[in-house]
């Protein structure tokens, strides 16, 4: 015989704990795809909260187990769930809140118009489950208010459960009016069981390079949880919309983009007359190398070969894009420019814009272009 649950059990922080990092994971997945307009809250209007814009706002009542079953997979959402039916219930109390404003029906009704109603959970769906079946027909209009309703009697008078029955009452306790219209802006988004990948996914389609995923998440990770902590030691309620997430994280996303080029040291098909270049040309004529350099010129040519390969490699890869490239050769041609100017303005005799040329040509050779 199996032993029952020790209090310490019963009691033990590590289930509390990853509910709480179920609800804060979801709340950092919808911040990752916020749209211009939209804020995010966390504890704030309930689990999270997702302002769409004034006529529209989402509700999430986050709830994770632990339990499993004997294929190791969580358990199913049944109709007579304690999670569904006290979650059922805090929306019911929203709802008819009078200290919001929403004594009357009207009043009810009008806030339901603009909100909907999302349970999200890490639990199995389950055919079984009587009550969402019962959602869905009727939010597909294939079944009746009254059968629905009807149901959700049933169920009351099935369980010998105080808590969920005074729960089921909670809801019961609505106009049906008002019940009609909460039933068909419920949305339930079970088996949700791999939050950090929905995240890591979120992140990938910021145009974010697959090996700097892990580094972007730990960094999110680590400065929203520290200001969450500070908003809530100072008492302001977390809340971030899209500008504040832009103003605040965008450094995250953009360093992580600027990753280091990744450099190809491959070996280049020599020109067959090495000495048949333009570039080696102009080294010749202002005296940089001689003929019998061919060490240095080939050294040179290799250099050459692989800047034009690798910015090849770079472009077709992704790790740059066209207007980079021509920004770089911009800068270079900009840059030389200014030197050949300063160098050249002042050279008068035969013997001088040679000097000037290989003056130039060394500060060139000094300096960094990216």
């Amino acid at each position: 015989m199996a032993a029952g649950k020790t209090f310490t059990d019963k009691t033990s922080a590590a289930d509390k704990s990853i509910g709480f990092d179920y609800q804060y994971y979801y709340f950092l997945d919808c911040l990752l795809n916020l749209k211009t307009g939209e804020s995010v809250g966390l504890e704030v209007l309930d689990d999270v909260h997702l302002k769409v814009n004034a006529d529209l706002q989402l509700l999430f009542q986050l709830k994770h187990t632990t339990s499993v079953t004997a294929s190791g997979n969580p358990v199913n959402l049944t109709s007579l769930d304690d999670d569904l039916w006290k979650t059922m219930s805090n929306w019911s109390k929203v709802i008819t809140d009078s200290a919001d404003g929403r004594s009357k029906k009207e009043s009810q009704i009008q806030f339901i118009k603009k909100t909907e109603f999302h349970l999200v959970s890490n639990k199995s769906w389950s055919a079984e489950n009587k009550f969402l079946a019962r959602v869905i027909e009727y939010c597909k209009d294939t079944c009746s208010f009254f059968e629905i309703r009807n149901e959700v009697q049933s169920l009351k008078m099935q369980t010998k459960n105080l808590s969920i029955k005074t729960h089921i009452e909670d809801v019961l306790s609505l106009d049906d009016a008002v019940m009609s219209s909460f039933f068909l802006k419920l949305r339930f988004q079970l088996n949700e069981n791999e939050i950090t990948e929905k995240i890591r996914r979120s992140i990938s389609e910021k145009f974010i390079d697959d090996s700097e995923i892990e580094n972007v998440f730990a960094r999110l990770d680590s400065n929203i949880r520290e200001d969450n902590f500070y908003d809530t030691k100072s008492g302001r309620p977390i809340c971030i919309n899209y500008d504040q997430f832009m103003a605040r994280y965008r450094k995250i996303f953009t360093t992580s983009r600027s990753v280091k080029l990744s450099y190809f040291s491959y070996k280049p098909v020599m020109p067959s007359d090495i000495l048949n270049q333009r570039f080696v040309s102009q080294l010749l004529h202002i005296g940089d190398v001689d003929k019998n350099d061919l060490e240095i010129i080939a050294d040179y040519t290799v250099q050459k070969l692989r800047l034009a390969r690798n910015l090849n490699e770079w472009h077709q890869s992704g790790q740059l894009v066209s207007d980079e490239i021509e920004r770089f050769h911009d800068e270079v041609c900009a840059r030389w420019k200014v030197l050949y100017r300063a160098k050249f303005r002042r050279a008068r005799m035969p013997s001088e814009p040679l000097d000037a040329a290989l003056e130039l040509l060394d500060v060139l050779r000094n300096n960094r272009f990216k």
